[in-house]
């Protein structure tokens, strides 16, 4: 983002936000200060970097990665819900899911976003989709990560009110407010940034000497880098409370001394939500429905589920997919496609 704008380029982050405790405190605010959903609008959009190479994308006239025109009053197609690999992580423009459908089906709009769970994608069908109404609307299920991010998401009294047929920010036409919001909210963190990656001659001179840095200059302190998981943090902290606290150059022990097996751990968190998914998904087929359009759900497994298949954690897929034969809502599957791969 830096260079893109030192060439003049005024370029932005894929846009998120995590913390929603103002929403929350104040169920007012978004009438004043809207909770995107997307990025900002006509704009250059700097997504991610996991091969080398940077995703960058020129934002539509809402805010999301698609082709400019869309948003039209034509008649929509499809609608595609989804977290990043839904966005277009880290591909090339045209290269995500929407690009390649839109080959085909020309009048078909994205909405994936980064971190997206179940809650935000029912957001996005409330905001956007009850004004497009289109005929199909894909719901992109990523085994790896979504009942994870439901479980915080439901933690959100402000994005609990989405599961009400009669609540909406009404993004649809409040883009400019949007703008401004991602706007501010940016530029405050980028000057923050800058003065991080440009700190004074003392402020760099406190780290060097920090007991810390020391630490790790004469090869005291070992980072458990293999296991670097929100899971394998969670399994330290409880390690803390039961043997009052392991030092942090002692290595990472294994699991087996933890007492708790993450898979296990992670297998119980995960369950726990499905009541909600179940509720979560029932309210966006019945949204779709009110239009006469059709909602499709996408299964897309996490591969280690390939490596590792006995894991206790992939057998939810058969309780996601229950759920969702139980509404009659159809799906496509991708598992089957990989396995037979």
């Amino acid at each position: 983002i830096r260079d893109l704008r030192l060439r003049g380029i005024p370029a932005y982050p894929a846009f998120l936000v995590t913390n929603r405790s103002p929403w929350d405190s104040n169920p007012n605010l978004f009438q004043e200060e809207p909770l995107p959903l997307g990025s900002i609008s006509n704009s250059t959009v700097v997504h991610c970097n996991e091969s080398g190479k940077w995703s960058i994308y020129d934002s539509d006239e809402k805010g999301f990665n698609n082709s400019p025109g869309l948003w039209s009053d034509s008649k929509t197609t499809a609608l595609l819900l989804g977290d990043s690999f839904v966005h277009g992580a880290c591909v090339d423009p045209g290269e995500d899911f929407g690009g390649q459908i839109r080959l085909k089906y020309p009048k078909t709009i994205n909405l994936g976003q980064r971190g997206n769970g179940p809650l935000l994608q029912l957001a996005g069908i409330r905001e956007y989709g009850a004004s497009l109404k289109p005929d199909y609307v894909f719901w992109f299920y990523t085994e790896n990560n979504d009942l994870d991010n439901l479980r915080k998401e439901i933690d959100s009294s402000f994005l609990r009110r989405y599961l009400d047929p009669k609540f909406q920010q009404g993004l649809m036409n409040r883009t400019a407010g949007v703008d401004e919001f991602i706007e501010t909210f940016t530029e405050y963190n980028y000057k923050l940034a800058q003065k991080t990656a440009n700190p004074s001659l003392v402020t760099h001179l406190k780290f060097i000497l920090f007991l810390r840095s020391l630490r790790k200059r004469v090869g005291l302190e070992v980072s458990p880098a293999s296991h670097s998981s929100n899971e394998w943090k969670l399994l330290q902290g409880i390690r803390l409370f039961q043997t009052g606290g392991p030092s942090n150059i002692d290595p990472p022990k294994s699991e087996k001394s933890i007492g708790v097996s993450k898979d296990k751990l992670m297998y119980s968190m995960w369950f726990e939500q499905l009541p909600n998914f179940n509720k979560v998904l029932r309210s966006a087929d019945d949204a779709v429905r009110s239009w006469g359009g059709q909602l499709v759900f996408v299964f897309l497994p996490e591969g280690n589920r390939f490596v590792d298949p006995s894991n206790k954690v992939y057998t939810l897929r058969t309780e996601v997919l229950s759920i969702v034969e139980a509404l009659g809502v159809p799906i496509i599957d991708a598992t089957d496609v990989i396995g037979d791969g």
